[in-house]
């Protein structure tokens, strides 16, 4: 019905949209290129950019041999604002720019103390966090303009779903969160004998939080900005649906706290045992989708409960020659924080999930100046029941978790006779099996397994202060994505990101 309902109402601007559909065709044809290479459109001269800064104060007062005060005060503050063009095409289309500014600080008081068999901490933290955000989904000024259809200089022709009168649209949100956290902490590991110590730790929280939203179409007037500042189309245009999502206000006060308990095992200088039980937690917060709609109950998320089992080894071998580490460990989630791409952007929803997993190292010296480490981690993942399409929920991975990881390095070091000093020689790799970019796990969704591997060469100068390196990554020009966007709602696709293809370069460094 909404297809026949569209095609009827612009039934006379037919022609004039396949015309513009043909030149848009064309262009893209003309400026695509060819293979991985992609010509766009989008420059934003001086507009990206990051401002940080902060100040760090840190007090220690050694009260006696065994009693330590220490007080850390820190500020900072964020100012971003960044461009995107959404589609990555060579026409322009929609482009999301997003501004924030985000001020917090944090005062630590602590203590730490010792006795002959036991050490011990205790304290006190505070994290005050005003984060500020603009967003907005913009129909460029001469691109597709989907909002809205109007003459120069607002519009480029005719447009599907707006009206002619209309300039292309902002689709803009406004939120604001504060957050307040408060927290005690102690720790004590005691020895139970010269062989076994004990550790028992526990953190309680208080977190508040105050959040508000919105979400309405604005009149795209610059591409460089999020027109908030302008009155909104609902205002301009009284017409009710611009503004479709209703404002959204909410505050949370929280109470949550995390603890260990362990055992650590030495039976000699060479080998420690160990066994751990960890309750984690991951304080709540709330989504501010970007042109997203969600019920109101879904704005805010719960916090995030970890009780994890952990046991493993530390070994020497060889007479300190070789070192091997492994691990296994049991992961147990209440209400795991996913993130779920939705529409036009993201929100974090709450799921059950179990995680498996073993993790194995070895580095060894086996002779002099050469080096070698190896390590592989194994891990079955399962988030339970996540509503992946309307009507259907079922079991799925975690994102960026692929089941079989492993990476290793090789560095020999010889003496270079004819200019003096040392070289060295490093190869290294990383694999990584399949993994999905999506928590739904559809088959568009899913990564290849990849191995990546690097070389460098590296000369080092007689007195240390002058190095000179070439390095070659990615050396058999492994073509492997690294993120992908579910964008089938919006434009029937999905869009992937790749790591960097074979390159290579050099590095030099003095120290003064």
């Amino acid at each position: 019905l909404f297809v026949c309902f569209v095609v009827t109402a612009h039934a006379t601007n037919m022609r004039a949209e396949q015309a513009n559909l043909q030149q848009i065709q064309e262009l893209v044809l003309q400026a695509s290129g060819h293979g991985d290479t992609t010509s766009t459109d989008h420059y934003q001269e001086d507009y990206d950019s990051v401002e940080i800064w902060g100040a760090t104060a840190n007090y220690k007062w050694d009260m006696t041999d065994s009693l330590t005060f220490t007080s850390i005060t820190n500020f900072a503050k964020q100012e971003k604002q960044q461009s995107l063009d959404v589609d990555s095409g060579p026409a322009p289309q929609f482009i999301v720019a997003n501004e924030s500014e985000h001020t917090w600080w944090t005062q630590e008081f602590r203590f730490n103390g010792s006795s002959d068999r036991s050490k011990w901490v205790a304290g006190f933290y505070y994290l005050n966090i005003d984060a500020e955000y603009i967003a907005g989904l913009t129909d460029t000024i001469g691109g597709f303009n989907v909002f809205g259809s109007s003459p120069p200089p607002f519009g480029a022709g005719p447009a599907p779903f707006g009206n002619p009168f209309l300039p292309p649209a902002d689709a803009g949100l406004i939120s604001d969160l504060q957050t307040d956290s408060y927290s005690l902490f102690g720790q004590i590991d005691y020895d139970i004998t010269d062989q076994l110590t004990g550790i028992f730790g526990l953190r309680i929280i208080q977190e508040e939080k105050e959040f508000s939203y919105t979400n309405r179409l604005y009149p795209n007037l610059d591409d460089r900005t999020v027109d908030v500042n302008q009155a909104p189309l609902a205002i301009q245009f009284p017409v009710p649906s611009f503004d479709f999502f209703p404002p959204f206000e909410d505050s949370t006060s929280d109470t949550l706290w995390s603890g260990k308990i362990g055992l650590n095992w030495t039976p000699n200088d060479d080998l420690l045992v160990y066994g751990t039980v960890n309750r984690g937690v991951k304080a709540g917060s709330f989504n501010a989708p970007l042109l997203t709609f969600l019920t109101p109950d879904q704005y805010g998320y719960d916090e995030e409960v970890l009780v994890a089992y952990e046991t493993g080894f530390k070994s020497t071998l060889f007479g300190g020659k070789a070192r091997f580490n492994g691990a296994f460990y049991y992961y147990d989630y209440t209400n795991y924080q996913i993130f779920q791409f939705i529409g036009t952007s993201g929100a974090v929803f709450n799921a059950d999930a179990e995680f498996y997993g073993i993790e194995l190292d070895i580095a060894a010296n086996p002779f002099d100046d050469f080096d070698i480490m190896l390590g592989f981690s194994w891990i079955d993942a399962t988030v339970e029941d996540v509503n992946v399409a309307l009507g259907l929920s079922r079991d799925v991975e975690p994102t960026f978790t692929p089941e079989y990881q492993a990476s290793g390095l090789a560095r020999y070091t010889w003496p270079a006779l004819l200019v003096g000093g040392d070289l060295a020689l490093q190869m290294d790799f990383n694999y990584a099996s399949e993994a999905f970019y999506n928590i739904n796990n559809f088959g568009t969704h899913e990564m290849d397994s990849y191995v990546v591997g690097n070389a460098r060469l590296t000369w080092y100068h007689p007195n240390d202060k002058l190095e000179m390196q070439f390095f070659v990554n990615n050396l058999a020009d492994e073509q492997y994505q690294n993120i992908g966007f579910e964008l089938s709602t919006i434009c029937g696709c999905d869009e992937r990101s790749y790591g960097r293809p074979r390159w290579f370069g050099g590095r030099i460094r003095y120290s003064f």
